[in-house]
């Protein structure tokens, strides 16, 4: 290293300091706008098709009424359908959830959770309970 380049390179990092300060200084602080769009629903409008929107799993009473304590898992799966939610933390539990909206708002929920143990069902709850077959006389 040569006697003249030392000072230059003392003199650079001191430089290249005040550069950056100035440059704080003149540049305005920028924050995003909010592009996210409003939750606007949209008015009725005659002549303008809104389909059906169906989520979930289809419950019927009649699936319900086939469910019986002691079933295994394959058995269950057979005649609900494969669950929507198995939590990791507790595959014991299966739940199932419908909903329905017409015209945007919503006409039908239904929820349901089967419980096993082991492989076996043992019990269910929900909104939807199996029903008594009636005895004829």
């Amino acid at each position: 290293m040569t006697k003249r380049e030392l000072p230059l390179l003392l003199l650079v990092p001191l430089l290249l300091q005040g550069c950056s300060s100035t440059l704080e200084e003149k540049m305005p602080e920028f924050s995003m706008p909010d592009l996210s769009l409003p939750d606007i629903s949209m008015p009725s409008v005659p002549g303008i098709y809104r389909a059906d929107i169906h989520q979930g799993n289809i419950l019927e009473q009649e699936m319900i009424d086939q469910l019986q304590p002691g079933m295994n898992k394959r058995q269950v799966r057979h005649i609900m359908g494969t669950p929507l939610m198995v939590d990791t933390f507790h595959q014991e539990r299966w739940d199932y959830f419908y909903s329905l909206k017409k015209e945007g708002e919503t006409q039908k929920r239904k929820r349901i959770s089967l419980f096993f143990e082991g492989e076996k069902l043992v019990r269910l709850e929900g909104d939807l309970a199996p029903q008594q077959p009636q005895a004829t006389q």
